[in-house]
């Protein structure tokens, strides 16, 4: 018997080594500590925070916002991909869409494919860099805990509603089964004829899928309180337009304690820097 439970602590060990190597590159034995306490902690959804960027070198302000999800997030393992580390992961777990993939003329439309496999495969978190998170998300999830994914609305304005369902943040437990509907449907549009990016990999696609799944996933839309009190499409608000912008393209960060003043209810807000503009 003693050696039968030396095996299977053995084997424990072997599948959080190859867990952690899968989703973050090598695992020193503290990392692996600090794995399997995290997997034993009850938590409904993997605490697992994915970002991704072109390099590992963030610009200034990203790597202000991405720290404050390492704050308030100390026991959850972060994920920085690369785009190359993007397509190597497609390549690997999902070889039937990398010629889609590879053929997508905005590098955007990747990103937002990539974080929808990510969700399938490994659930957790994923969040864009120009989130600041302003507490721990713990109490939240464990509130939605009979979910299977946890998405958030904006409020927009009548002519903007398609982008209600933004792709910026999102949480999910690994294989929910409405993520191969969302790969489905953006298998379906990638040639169509619609040339909004939005409607082939990003947010309206997102409403879409929402709106039109009828498999087995639980699917929460949280308000827009939680996430995204702060709407690109609606100038008035507690960081109006100007406010935000000033924020976006001048680097003048207002101070992560007024920040959190200003959004008492919140999780997290986004400042929709929309660098991917610059592709266009």
């Amino acid at each position: 018997m003693k050696h039968l439970w030396l095996f299977l602590a053995l084997a424990i060990i072997v599948m959080v080594v190859v867990a952690a190597a899968a989703v973050g590159g090598s695992c020193g034995w503290g990392q692996v500590r600090q794995l399997v306490l995290t997997q034993d902690s009850g938590s409904p959804f993997p605490r697992l925070i994915f970002q991704t960027w072109k390099t590992k070198t963030l610009p200034d302000k990203f790597a202000t916002w991405s720290a404050t999800w390492k704050k308030y997030h100390p026991h959850y393992k972060h994920v920085l991909w690369t785009d190359e580390e993007n397509r190597n992961f497609v390549k690997e777990h999902y070889p039937h869409f990398l010629s889609i993939y590879d053929n997508y003329d905005r590098n955007i439309m990747r990103v937002d494919a990539v974080r929808y496999f990510f969700l399938h495969h490994h659930g957790g978190i994923y969040a864009d860099l120009d989130f600041e998170s302003l507490k721990p998300l713990d109490p939240l999830l464990m509130e939605h805990k009979d979910a299977d994914v946890i998405l958030g609305s904006m409020n927009t304005t009548e002519s903007d509603q398609g982008h209600s369902i933004p792709n910026a943040i999102m949480i999910s437990k690994p294989k929910a089964d409405f993520w191969l509907y969302v790969i489905q449907e953006m298998e379906a549009r990638a040639s169509d004829d619609d040339p909004r990016i939005e409607a082939k990999t990003g947010p309206i696609l997102l409403k879409h899928c929402v709106n039109t799944y009828k498999g087995p996933s639980q699917v929460k839309v949280l308000s827009n309180s939680h996430f995204y009190p702060v709407s690109w499409s609606i100038s008035e608000g507690p960081l109006p337009r100007q406010d935000r912008l000033d924020v976006v393209d001048n680097n003048n960060l207002r101070s992560h304690e007024t920040i959190q003043k200003m959004f008492p209810e919140s999780y997290a807000i986004t400042y929709w820097t929309a660098t991917w503009g610059a592709e266009l």
